[in-house]
């Protein structure tokens, strides 16, 4: 089931850029655009986990501290969440042992409402909920979260942190073109240097774009540093930086109509059945014709 929605999701994002009628050469760049897009989505949203705050709804300590850890649209998630528990007003055991307690969250509208049960275990101080939120999407649901307030729990334990949504993870893990993780701790640092000069950059851009004046000096400043950024790799005697090769477009035919290979015993038309059942005279030799129509009579 995981298998086919993963192949249903690719198909509905890439029937957007190409379509059956499109050549082979077509499909290559179209393909190339559409991953384009992807990336610069991509880089928008982490330009707003950087510089975008989201407001606080609530002034539970715990909404606070994941502003800082969760990326912006996953910390949205979870303050609906966090704003969800306030509906709760207790927290009741209904059975424990030595190895967990169960309990129930009641609402305030109890009777309109399914009763969610929490099975804390003892052992690992991890509760689970009935509704299983945290076990298909990887967020800690309203009545998780309610749990931990009712125990004086105030910030969020780290096993319910899962390590894909925070903020830092791209810091940490980094990937080359096809996909596979970088573990060379030198590329690395180079790369964690590309991102904190993009982000530093991208600050000063979004300050200073909106006047001509300030635009102006920062036009200016970037042309003096880069005059001097010339001047220091000469003297250390490194050449000039690479450029991105350019895509040069290639001719490239279709594949040449072929017929199928089958079984050698293809299917006759009309006219050849016809051939094969008319038959050979000794009068005249002919095919493709019945005695009455043969030019020459039989008895001639």
């Amino acid at each position: 089931m995981s298998s086919s929605q993963r192949v249903e999701s690719g198909h509905s994002f890439f029937k957007k850029y190409v379509s059956k009628r499109n050549s082979l050469w077509d499909f290559v760049t179209r393909f190339e655009r559409a991953l384009g897009h992807q990336r610069h989505k991509e880089l928008v949203s982490d330009h707003v986990d950087v510089n975008e705050v989201p407001k606080l709804k609530t002034l539970f300590p715990i909404e606070k501290e994941m502003r800082g850890l969760y990326t912006k649209t996953i910390f949205l998630k979870f303050q609906d969440e966090v704003i969800q528990s306030t509906a709760y007003l207790k927290c009741d055991a209904i059975r424990q042992d030595e190895k967990e307690c169960v309990y129930v969250v009641i609402r305030a509208d109890a009777k309109s409402s399914t009763l969610r049960r929490i099975v804390h275990d003892k052992i690992s101080s991890f509760a689970r909920c009935s509704c299983r939120k945290f076990e298909f999407e990887g967020i800690p649901c309203g009545h998780i979260v309610f749990f931990l307030r009712s125990i004086h729990i105030v910030d969020l334990p780290s096993q319910y942190i899962m390590k894909r949504w925070t903020k830092s993870v791209k810091a940490e893990r980094i990937w080359d073109g096809d996909g596979l993780e970088i573990k060379d701790v030198q590329y690395k640092s180079l790369m964690m240097r590309h991102i904190q000069l993009s982000q530093l950059s991208q600050c000063l851009i979004d300050e200073s774009f909106r006047m001509e004046e300030t635009t102006k000096l920062v036009r200016k400043g970037i042309e003096s540093l880069r005059i001097e950024v010339k001047g220091l790799r000469s003297s250390l005697g490194v050449g000039e930086v690479p450029t991105k090769r350019k895509l040069q477009k290639h001719m490239i035919n279709e594949p040449a109509q072929v017929k199928a290979k089958g079984s050698g015993k293809g299917m006759k038309s009309s006219k050849e059945k016809a051939m094969g059942k008319a038959k050979k005279y000794k009068a005249c030799g002919g095919l493709g014709h019945t005695i009455r129509q043969s030019p020459i009579s039989v008895d001639g």
